[in-house]
């Protein structure tokens, strides 16, 4: 199961990492974050666990 990736289906991932990481860098870059690039790596990099780590902190650190 683990062995074999399919060419459509690497790239499908690393699309949607991608994609979700420049969601990332977009939105913590608009709340003014001085470390949005840092969060779009490490959301690209660690999806499954930096997607949350973000969410978490983003909704933390809210800006009124």
């Amino acid at each position: 199961m683990f062995g074999h990736v399919t060419t459509a289906q690497f790239v499908a991932a690393w699309a949607i990492a991608a994609l979700t990481a420049a969601g990332v860098f977009l939105h913590a870059d608009r709340r003014g974050s001085k470390h949005a690039t840092a969060w779009g790596v490490f959301v690209f990099l660690f999806l499954a666990v930096g997607l949350p780590v973000y969410l978490i902190h983003a909704l933390v650190t809210r800006r009124g």
